[in-house]
């Protein structure tokens, strides 16, 4: 059983498919235009060497704040779409090099996950990159910014950017009473599957709470106030 998808949502974007490393710097006291990208963009200017202890301590503090870093999470993992004898060139398509990405790359964002539904069900995950995205070195259509490299893409449905494919190990019938209401992690995010989903339509709620409501119960005072 598959679901395909042709969009994620913000947990996987593209600079996540066409990054080099993770982005681990711990810059905050430096904001851009003082760390760019995760990377110094400063010139030290000082005017007397007298001023040199102070010039010191500044490139010290930046150099700390650069070196500094967090683990990776799912909203902040990355897989380069090249090998160290391999580059992905200019005027390629993204998966010229790499074809696809499974856990054993992004062990955070594409772990095996499970579901405990009508049936209890492992949950696999993978992203193929499209065939027609490429690396390119233009200037953006609507921009009057010099040229730079750019990944192009398409907006056409078969074109896309990637496609992420959720794989369950048994059929899941997620219209099944045990199944709505349940919580399925995918892609390194929660969601509770809506009692509104059908046969067509898999329905998620990003955040959900199950409350129980009891007519005419033994206690006047309802723990909970629901307003419709």
């Amino acid at each position: 059983m598959k679901f395909n998808f042709k969009k994620i949502a913000s947990a996987l974007t593209s600079t996540v498919l066409v990054g080099s490393t993770v982005a681990l710097a711990a810059a905050a006291s430096y904001p851009a235009p003082f760390v760019e990208n995760g990377a110094a963009d400063v010139a030290v200017v000082y005017g007397s060497d007298m001023d040199m202890a102070a010039v010191t301590d500044i490139t010290t503090s930046l150099s700390s704040a650069l070196g500094g870093g967090t683990a990776a999470g799912a909203s902040t993992e990355a897989y380069g779409l090249f090998t160290t004898s391999t580059p992905l060139l200019l005027n390629k398509s993204i998966n010229s090099v790499r074809t696809t990405v499974s856990a054993s790359n992004m062990p955070n964002t594409l772990a095996d996950t499970s579901f405990s539904g009508d049936v209890d069900a492992t949950v696999t995950f993978s992203i193929v990159p499209g065939n027609n995205p490429r690396v390119m070195f233009a200037k953006e259509p609507t921009s009057s910014d010099d040229p730079n490299v750019v990944t192009k893409f398409s907006t056409a449905s078969g074109n896309a950017l990637y496609n992420a494919t959720i794989t369950f190990n048994k059929a899941v019938n997620f219209t099944h009473a045990d199944s709505e209401g349940e919580e399925i992690t995918l892609f390194g995010q929660d969601f509770t599957i809506a009692s509104a989903t059908d046969n067509t339509n898999l329905i998620m709620f990003k955040s959900a709470k199950k409350v129980f409501l009891t007519a005419g119960g033994s206690s006047p005072n309802p723990s909970e106030v629901v307003q419709i």
